[in-house]
């Protein structure tokens, strides 16, 4: 989980990288899986986290 997180913050840096395409190589399926997981353990959505860098 952990490995996941420091990977989409990686891929998160690269804005040609779309939310939809980050998660699905973070291997979940659909972009809000992606959205609600991040959140989660992160606390700030991915792109108020991409706006952030």
């Amino acid at each position: 989980m952990q490995r996941r997180l420091e990977i989409a913050q990686q891929l998160l840096a690269m804005p040609q990288l779309s939310l939809s395409s980050i998660g699905t190589r973070l291997g979940f399926e659909y972009q809000g899986q992606f959205t609600t997981f991040f959140g989660k353990h992160m606390g700030i959505t991915p792109s108020a986290y991409r706006k952030s860098l």
